[in-house]
């Protein structure tokens, strides 16, 4: 029989990877407390209801963000996933460090430039790619059993691109207006809104080749995780599936994640297997809002949730 333990609970694992933090043009900082949105169709646009909670994402703060967006859940949302492990050593490596332990930017070349993988346990087995839209979901299947003790990392290894659509809709009295994706990256408006029901909703793809924004080259990013059930620092770099890509480009086709939590796993005598479930409801979808003009401006990526179980 199978018991599952969770092992954090449901986290949002690695937010700062997905979307349009890393690709916009313009960067948009979404950080790791960004609000879930209201259910589609339920503010209002004439009362400006968006702004009012979410901010303008210009210094006015919202009742619930100030970051001028929010997290929902996408019609689409196909990823690819490599590979998950445990670690008891640092996957990611600096070769010359140049920064400090908690440094977010400032990054030499030498920093975080190299993959390490010798003392992790690979916990998923095979690829698994699909599509998360709405509630759906996938499992990662368990690779082999990591040895009892305690590991201070865990890692993750993913495609770089992202295939997304999704709408949001405002109600104003017997009036709907709906902003949908029109088939455009974001990092530039990729909405087009109606207030009728004849429309088709587009889907877009997203490619991460650089933490930088726009044509800046950053091949690490990093971002610290407080105040919930799973504290820590995570680390990201882009590679090309086995070395990172400190130069950026069209090299780039993977992203590796790693997170090292303030309290380390711990993993039993009992447990047999670990798996992951990947889930994008009110959260993989990044709605970002007009200025403050009520209204929708982008609609991209945003972070999936994983939830980690031990079997025992």
């Amino acid at each position: 029989m199978k018991i599952f333990k969770n092992l954090a609970g449901s986290i949002v694992l690695f937010s700062g990877l997905v979307g349009l933090t890393a690709i916009s043009p313009t960067k948009v900082k979404a950080e790791t407390s960004t609000a879930t949105c209201a259910t589609s169709g339920t503010l209002s646009y004439d009362d400006n209801d968006f702004t009012t909670r979410y901010g303008d994402g210009g210094g006015t703060a919202g009742t619930e963000g100030s970051d001028g967006m929010c997290y929902g859940t996408p019609d689409k949302y196909y990823i690819t996933i490599y590979e998950m492990g445990l670690c008891t050593e640092a996957p990611v490596q600096s070769s010359s460090s140049t920064v400090s332990d908690t440094a977010t930017s400032g990054f030499a070349s030498t920093d975080f430039d190299t993959i390490d993988k010798s003392n992790c346990s690979i916990t998923t087995s095979g690829s698994t790619a699909g599509d998360l839209a709405g509630s759906s979901s996938f499992t990662l299947t368990s690779g082999e059993r990591p040895a009892a003790g305690e590991y201070t990392h865990a890692y993750i290894e993913l495609g770089n691109a992202f295939v997304v659509k999704g709408e949001y809709a405002f109600t104003d009295g017997s009036t709907t207006t709906t902003y949908y994706s029109n088939g455009t990256a974001s990092g530039e408006t990729n909405v087009t809104s109606t207030t009728g029901s004849d429309y088709t909703v587009e889907e877009f793809t997203e490619e991460l080749t650089s933490f930088g924004g726009g044509e800046e080259c950053v091949h690490v990013g990093r971002e610290q995780f407080t105040g919930g059930s799973s504290n820590g620092w995570l680390t990201a770099v882009v590679t090309d599936g086995t070395t990172v890509q400190t130069s950026c480009g069209s090299s780039v086709t993977r992203i590796f994640g790693m997170f090292k939590p303030d309290t380390a796993f711990t993993v039993s005598d009992s447990v047999t297997g670990m798996e992951v479930s990947i889930t994008v409801t009110n959260s993989g979808m990044s709605v970002i809002g007009d200025g403050g003009g009520g209204g929708i401006d982008q609609l991209g990526s945003g972070p999936f949730k994983a939830q980690i179980s031990f079997i025992e």
